[in-house]
This record gives C-alpha cells, sequence and structure tokens, in this order.
C-alpha cells in the first residue's frame, strides 16, 4: 500500500502530514517553527511541481508515504483501493 498526503502546493501542509506519520515530527503537540524550517522538504515546491509524486519515505507498516501538490485539482482526483 502507498500513502499519499498532498494538498495545494506540496510544500506546507502535505509535508507536515507526511513528516508526522513518517515520525519525524511529533504528533502530541504542534511542532515549533525551529522544527519545521529543518525538514529537508519543508517550503521548498512551486507552482511547476504540481502533479509530480514526491517520495518521503518508508513508515513502520513498510508503507511508501509520498507527497503531492494539486493545484485546483483535488475536485478531480479519484481514489480506487
Amino acid at each position: 500500500m502507498n500513502i499519499i498526503y498532498y494538498c495545494y502546493g506540496s510544500s506546507h501542509s502535505s509535508i507536515i502530514a507526511a513528516h508526522i506519520h513518517l515520525r519525524s515530527l511529533p504528533k502530541d503537540r504542534i511542532p515549533t517553527e525551529q522544527e519545521l524550517r529543518k525538514l529537508w522538504d519543508f517550503d521548498t515546491n512551486d507552482k511547476t511541481s504540481i502533479g509530480t509524486l514526491y517520495f518521503k519515505g518508508i513508515d513502520s507498516q513498510q508503507r511508501r508515504v509520498y507527497t503531492m501538490g494539486m493545484g485546483f485539482g483535488t475536485r478531480n482526483l479519484s481514489l480506487h483501493d
């Protein structure tokens, strides 16, 4: 199974969610600004990366975790089991 976190530009909320999932950010409190700035991929993407799938790591259950910027295309997102 693969897990994909998405947001508008894959720069902020999807990055934070993926890092919480992968346990590189705390899940029991709000991360500090310093913790966010230390992330290698926080606030690095731009509009040209929309639609690109980025591998972030493998979780504790051996699932591959990705992020993707969807722009305004989330209304066209289709998920299948």
